[in-house]
């Protein structure tokens, strides 16, 4: 921010702002026709603040307006006015009220708002204020009408089976069709159609991701199993996901079979979030379903078996934050205590919620004022410092291959990073336990997450790290270390390395006889379950017609 040079000059601020509208709003129009009214008003624009791209119909998303309403009430502000191009610019919000709420506060602090596009701001007066009001709720009503004709536009489009935004789902894809229904070309995910009169339909994708989708359903209808057992068979069998590197859910898998497009039918209005309101569902009724858009993944009959089975099932409540701190109170008050398990068992909902909306089910707790047991407590507090570890680990491995300039990805929520691509890394924390008697570490091979090698960090019960154990896929056993640091067998103790460069050594040594058969037989066995799923679609799904 600069100071004004001229003392006789009024140091303004100008806010600008452009959605994506016409170009009479751009940034650039908006710069000249302020600098105009300034130099014709005695002002001169010391500081800038822009929302480019921003909608405005709320606060929220623009972060220019809000660091301009925080520094008007800032005594060391270097300007003493604000000027807008019009009252559309500074808001389009759909209560008027707040509109004129935000200007108030900046008069109120000493800081009046000009609008150099608008006739009443060179006229002063109770007219002024009642055009204004005006102008307000025509700049909220524009974005009413023009919300209403987009949305009919797209109901139109989705009529004769288009698909009009949004992700294509797991074993679909999008492609960009001509109008005279000539296919141009694969639109990649997140990219948009390159020209304006051309539309984009739904098609099978990648043949393997469809063979997934119709596997899903016959284990489901014909094999009787439920979504958590599926998602647990996919993950142990290294089927990949839709993000790839995310482990397959019981919540994706029911997501999968309520999917009404693998059989062809293009769905338009699940849910509606206009003018930035709250996201709600659409009722079927009110949905647009056209049949037969595109070329099916799985059999009528086999999704219809799928919605029954599915309908049978009560549906999963979403409990919020209050609501889970009324049942903490409520169990603690009834039983003396909170016990996680306990209510699950009842129909409650299970540690996994308590924990990703409180960071632990001791933070759950001490947030209703509850008394922590001891054992909640100290599984809190490990789950905690589990997680420090594993991302400290993450990171100076992704430290050491970014300054070697080779590709390194992790997620820190599935425990597990990969190496150009090819060697897959999970990383898991043992803590001391005491069982029957013996007191030790035991290292247990992680089952969610199928890698190629296992990182295991031996911690004491201050979470100091004591040494690592890099382990195969091949050694698919539990191990164990006793109190004085001594291994249960050979195989363990020559997986173990004493410091991070010991492990960092141990994943190069791409001469390593282990580690280069375990990612041979990796390939190998990942070549048999595709020939073996290609061999099970054959058989499973004829009806939907031969797998590719």
């Amino acid at each position: 921010m600069s100071q004004p040079t001229d003392a006789n000059l009024v140091p303004v601020a100008q806010y600008l702002r452009m959605s994506a509208e016409h170009q009479r709003y751009s940034t650039t129009n908006q710069r000249e026709a302020i600098g105009q009214y300034a130099r014709a008003n005695g002002m001169e624009v010391v500081c800038t603040y822009e929302d480019s791209g921003r909608s405005g119909l709320t606060l929220r998303g623009r972060p220019a307006l809000q660091r301009l309403l925080t520094e008007v009430h800032d005594a060391s502000r270097c300007f003493k006015a604000i000027v807008v191009f019009d009252v559309s610019r500074w808001g389009r919000f759909q209560d008027v009220d707040e509109s004129a709420f935000y200007e108030f506060l900046c008069r109120r602090a000493g800081v009046n708002v000009h609008y150099c596009a608008e006739s009443f701001d060179c006229v002063p007066g109770p007219m002024a204020a009642v055009v204004k009001s005006i102008k307000r709720a025509m700049a909220a009503e524009y974005s009413k009408e023009l919300s209403g004709k987009v949305y009919s536009s797209l109901q139109a489009l989705a009529r004769r089976g288009f698909h009009t935004g949004g992700p294509a789902g797991f074993g679909l894809k999008r492609v960009q069709v001509s109008p005279d229904g000539r296919v141009r070309r694969e639109l990649p995910p997140g990219e948009r159609k390159s020209r304006a009169d051309d539309h984009v339909e739904l098609e099978p994708g990648d043949a393997f991701d469809c063979g997934l989708v119709r596997l899903i359903f016959h284990l489901f209808v014909h094999c009787k199993m439920k979504e958590a057992d599926i998602a647990l068979q996919l993950n142990w069998s290294c089927y990949p996901s839709q993000i790839g590197l995310i482990p397959w859910r019981a919540d994706a898998i029911r997501t999968v079979l309520r999917r009404e497009q693998y059989v062809g039918t293009n769905v338009f209005g699940l849910h509606t979030q206009k003018l930035k309101s709250a996201s709600r569902y659409v009722r079927k009724d009110q949905r647009i379903r056209v049949p037969n858009s595109f070329t099916p993944v799985v059999s009528q009959l086999d999704f219809d078996a799928a919605q029954l089975l599915v309908g049978d099932r009560l549906p999963r409540r979403k409990w919020s934050r209050s609501d889970l701190i009324r049942l903490v109170r409520s169990e603690a008050a009834e039983f003396g205590r909170f016990n996680v398990a306990a209510l699950h068992r009842r129909g409650g909902p299970a540690a996994l919620r308590f924990i990703e909306c409180f960071g632990s089910v001791a933070d759950a707790c001490s947030a209703a004022n509850v008394p922590i047991c001891r054992r909640t407590a100290t599984s809190g507090r490990r789950r905690k410092q589990r997680q420090a570890i594993k991302v400290q680990i993450l990171d100076w491995l992704a430290e050491h291959y970014r300054e070697s300039g080779r590709t390194f990805y992790c997620h820190t929520s599935t425990r597990r990073a990969c190496i150009e691509d090819s060697l897959t890394i999970s990383v898991r924390v043992a803590h001391p336990q005491v069982s029957h008697d013996s007191f030790g570490w035991t290292l247990r091979p992680d089952k969610l997450v199928d890698a190629d090698l296992g990182i295991f960090a031996r911690v004491n019960d201050k979470a100091e790290i004591l040494d690592y154990f890099v382990i195969p896929r091949e050694e698919d056993r539990n191990g164990f270390v006793n109190s004085k640091g001594a291994v249960t067998g050979n195989w363990l103790e020559q997986c173990r390395c004493a410091s991070p460069a010991d492990v960092i050594y141990r994943l190069e040594s791409s001469g390593s006889s282990k580690i280069c058969g375990v990612t041979r037989m990796l390939r190998q066995s990942e070549a048999r379950r595709t020939r073996n799923l290609h061999s099970a679609e054959r058989t499973v799904v004829k009806d939907v017609g031969a797998f590719p």
